[in-house]
């Protein structure tokens, strides 16, 4: 973080992601305990944010997001053209049953773009989830670990690690996965008893990474890899 950050603009942006996980609209004071904001003060970002249309109060003056959220939302994605490029090679990747994902790091928490069952229809694999924790998340691994040490014990200054049981146990698997270039995690669930995820990083600088889930713990993991690397690549170049 730099020298004199604005309080006030990192205040607002946190009001805003909060707006933007609620399922239904949410008083000013509940917002305000979520983001240990003083009442009075959090009021006033929202009505800010109201202002400029990223933020609606209805006529219980509860607050949800605005229309301009998507119009930004909308901006960034045709700027970036990442999703854009994604879809295609997404779409090939893995095999009936896996699912394959396209997301992005913020703070300690993962965003997917893209998550679904290999074959699925585009829309049912756009914005099913919003905010993952990172640690227990291939993509968000494989995106921390593009970041040096010393950011990563920021990140994680006075938080819990889901996962892990200190920072010195996190930046262990993170220097592994920085060595392999892949992040590669064992999940068990319900559905599927420990299977294997696995993530590349995409692009140069690194801004997203993708992933294949729901294979068996023995498979070769090469034979996972290389598919994600080639996608990897093609969703990297700004010509495609």
């Amino acid at each position: 973080m730099s020298s004199q950050p604005n309080q006030s603009l990192i205040e607002g942006l946190a009001c805003l992601q909060a707006l933007a996980m609620q399922a239904e609209p949410v008083a000013c004071r509940r917002l305000a305990r979520e983001l240990d904001l003083n009442v009075m003060r959090a009021n006033r970002l929202l009505r800010t944010l109201a202002d400029i249309g990223l933020a609606h109060q209805d006529d219980k003056r509860r607050y949800t997001i605005g229309p301009a959220i998507h119009t930004l939302a909308a901006q960034s994605m045709f700027a970036s053209g990442l999703l854009k490029r994604a879809l295609k090679p997404l779409r090939k990747l893995g095999k009936p049953g896996q699912f394959i994902a396209l997301g992005v790091l913020w703070q300690r928490h993962v965003t997917y773009l893209y998550h679904g069952l290999h074959g699925c229809d585009v829309e049912d694999a756009l914005g099913k989830i919003t905010l993952y924790p990172a640690t227990r998340s291939s993509v968000g691994m494989a995106l921390l670990a593009e970041q040096p040490d010393s950011k990563i014990r920021e990140i994680y200054r006075d938080h819990d690690i889901p996962d892990y049981k200190n920072i010195t146990a996190l930046l262990k698997e993170i220097r592994l996965t920085r060595k392999q270039g892949y992040a590669c995690l064992t999940h068990h669930n319900a559905n599927q008893l420990n299977h294997l995820t696995v993530a590349v990083s995409v692009g140069k600088p690194v801004m997203s990474a993708i992933a294949i889930s729901g294979m068996p713990i023995n498979e070769a993991v090469d034979h996972i890899v290389d598919p994600l690397t080639q996608a990897a690549n093609i969703i990297a170049s700004p010509t495609i």
